[in-house]
């Protein structure tokens, strides 16, 4: 769902990347809108088939079916407004942490657990809110990046809280990469 969220915002946001960005593939017709459209749809069908193969439970189908929603009307009309934007892209990563829980519990018959997703989701509507304040705050995107990097040390603590040791350790280990190509790689 996170990739179909991305080729939706690029959809939706083709016009005024034309202006402000016209080598992104959609703009400079590397890529069109129809096969734009097209890779959504299939990217749509493809995470709704993944969670019935999966056989979860009606709660986390509902999510994945809500995380459809949210995503579609995040990108096609609430990120223009700031606060519904903070809400909806909170409500997208809680959603997403949410079934990423269900799918490991369904593997190991244990109950899903709602804390993390909603750590999580509290963060990222979080940063969003911040990141809507970068032109008239200049240090709003320095917040954001630094947020952003606690999403490691925060999924490793929850992993550790949930006994997964070893996961918690291979989490925590993603910050040495991600801090040393931060210059080439930079997360907004």
């Amino acid at each position: 769902f996170y990739a179909l969220g991305m080729a939706l915002n690029d959809l939706a946001a083709r016009e005024r990347d034309g202006l402000l960005h016209p080598k992104r593939q959609i703009p400079s017709g590397t890529l069109s809108a129809q096969a734009a459209s097209l890779c959504v749809l299939a990217l749509a069908v493809a995470g709704l088939l993944f969670l019935h193969l999966l056989d979860l439970e009606r709660p986390a189908l509902l999510a994945g079916v809500g995380l459809l929603m949210t995503v579609r009307a995040y990108d096609l009309k609430l990120k223009r407004n700031p606060v519904a934007a903070s809400f909806a892209m909170g409500t997208c990563r809680f959603l997403n942490v949410y079934l990423g829980c269900a799918a490991g519990c369904v593997l190991e018959e244990v109950p899903i657990p709602f804390e993390p997703a909603l750590l999580v989701g509290l963060l990222i509507a979080t940063l969003t809110a911040i990141s809507t304040m970068e032109e008239e705050w200049p240090g709003a995107a320095v917040w954001v990046r630094r947020g952003l990097l606690l999403l490691i040390p925060l999924d490793a603590g929850l992993c550790a809280l949930y006994g997964r040791l070893p996961e918690a350790g291979f989490v925590l280990s993603l910050l040495v990469p991600r801090l040393l190509f931060a210059r080439w790689l930079p997360v907004n």
